[in-house]
């Protein structure tokens, strides 16, 4: 829908992503709440808070993330060497149940 509306090329990276924020949005239960007990029209209203101060975490902790991981070359190492071993494991894994 987004790529259609705007010509953006979105992949299923940013598909997961939109899920993820689903998925939270979903699980808190005061909005799952205000969703049930009012229209649209009313809830759009709770939802645009919440909407925006999701997304503004979600933006917030991945910055942090993704600068210690850039910045701090032992925390790097760490990371990579555990996403290694994964990847390897269920890539060979995959393989061998071909």
């Amino acid at each position: 829908m987004l790529n259609d509306h705007f010509g953006t090329a979105l992949g299923p990276a940013d598909q997961l992503f939109f899920d993820q924020m689903e998925a939270t949005w979903l699980g808190n239960e005061q909005l799952v709440a205000q969703a049930r007990a009012n229209p649209i029209e009313n809830f759009k209203l709770v939802f645009a808070d919440a909407f925006i101060k999701s997304i503004v975490g979600r933006m917030d902790d991945n910055q942090d993330i993704f600068q210690r991981i850039l910045d701090d070359s032992a925390f790097q190492a760490i990371v990579m060497d555990h996403y290694l071993r994964r990847v390897f494991r269920q890539a060979r894994a995959t393989s061998e149940a071909s």
